[in-house]
């Protein structure tokens, strides 16, 4: 069977950030010796950059330009409904055209089936497909803005309700994540395979102990004297409980700092605010999106990663944090359990005063180093790891041989 894993130029793996995971993925597929009964390949419309050592197929996506007389039809429509009727037989025309230009690209490369690495992909209609899911935000989240803009929510709708259905496998990175989507979606079971989340490449730098120390100066930061908060200012990350909850531990601890570090995605502002009216200004560090480098030094000399998103079921977070040795308080999620089992502090992400405990709980050393002590133990047999998840990926594969 011949598996095309599609992806673009975004997933540089020189590129860091909110891509980190795909391209790590996209290295292992690309490293992975497959089973004989699996050839794999990568397939996309961009042109990428990078080297892989797979064969890449490009397939041309590029719709076909009207002919001027079907542009005049389709312009003069909505005017005419005479011309409404032709409109659409010229729509579903091109389609069907389009649509067997770009099978017959993927057929005269021998590809049985196609692997989305990421959610809310399907490049090529009608053609069998793996995909990815990562959570159902727009079913389990409050109406925040990020789920509720109507566009995000259309597109949503129209996946999860048409075409994820569809899909021939469904890759999701837990037994939380499956649960979801067959109480939510009453997706059959036996159509969902889980592929473990991992952590990204940070976990594998060697930043010398000179440089942590030059980067802790530079952001006026004494070891294990902060709380750090990896997240991108989005609505459901919970910033504004994490800051109204560490404003109550500066009562008990006064000498404490609290990074944030991500870009923004539309909360900054009112976070900001938040923190100006808290008096918190030289509390609370604002670094912005920072290199690979700075968040390991980060998360190596924090008191605590605290995690309170309202989004899961599972993030990656929390499990590098583990791996470099930073002390995980994070949102009591049925996937966090998962990943982390005793090896995390567990708080409800809508209960400021269950965050506060949390943190409190890490001021004092001793069971600081219980509760590392614990993760190291959950580390060791943990299957949230790359080699884990990259061998389901190959049992998962294998299985879908008799299907096609």
């Amino acid at each position: 069977m011949k598996v095309a894993v599609w992806i673009n130029s975004s997933v540089d793996p020189k590129l860091g950030g909110g891509f980190s995971y795909t391209s790590k993925l996209v290295q292992l597929i690309d490293d992975k010796q497959f089973n004989s009964k699996l050839e794999v390949c990568f397939i996309g419309s961009d042109a990428i950059s990078f080297k892989l050592n797979k064969p890449y197929f490009s397939v041309d996506l590029t719709a076909k330009k009207l002919s001027i007389w079907h542009q005049f039809i389709v312009s003069f429509s909505r005017k005419f409904r005479v011309l409404k009727q032709l409109k659409k037989q010229i729509q579903l025309k091109n389609k069907k055209a389009f649509e067997a230009r770009v099978h017959q690209q993927v057929k005269q490369n021998n590809i049985d089936i196609i692997y989305y690495l990421s959610p809310m992909q399907r490049h090529v209609p009608n053609f069998p497909f793996i995909t990815t899911n990562w959570d159902l935000g727009h079913l389990t989240l409050p109406p925040f803005p990020e789920v509720t803009e109507p566009k995000e929510l259309k597109a949503r709708a129209k996946w999860y309700n048409n075409v994820l259905p569809n899909a021939n496998c469904i890759f999701t990175e837990s037994e939380a994540g499956k649960k979801e989507l067959i109480d939510f979606l009453s997706i059959p079971e036996e159509k969902i395979k889980i592929v473990p989340i991992f952590p990204g490449n940070i976990i594998h730098l060697n930043v010398k102990e000179a440089e942590q120390g030059h980067i802790l100066d530079e952001f006026g930061l004494e070891r294990n004297n902060f709380y750090i908060y990896p997240a991108q200012f989005w609505k459901h990350k919970n910033h504004e409980r994490l800051i109204s909850a560490f404003d109550n531990v500066l009562k008990i601890n006064p000498n404490v700092k609290l990074v944030l570090s991500g870009s923004d995605k539309g909360e900054l502002n009112n976070v900001l605010d938040l923190v100006k009216l808290r008096q918190l200004e030289k509390k609370v560090l604002f670094t912005g999106f920072i290199s690979n480098e700075a968040l390991y030094t980060l998360y190596k000399n924090a008191l605590a990663l605290v995690f309170p998103t309202l989004l899961g079921p599972t993030n990656m977070p929390p499990l590098e944090a583990r791996v470099i040795g930073c002390p995980v308080l994070c949102s009591d999620f049925m996937g966090h359990r998962e990943q982390l089992r005793n090896g995390a502090i567990y708080f409800k992400p809508e209960d400021e005063k269950s965050i506060f405990e949390s943190m409190i709980a890490v001021l004092d050393m001793q069971k600081r180093k219980t509760l590392l002590d614990n993760a190291y133990n959950e580390l060791t047999s943990s299957s949230f790891n790359e080699e884990f998840a990259i061998s389901k990926i190959e049992r998962h594969l294998l299985s879908l041989i008799s299907q096609l």
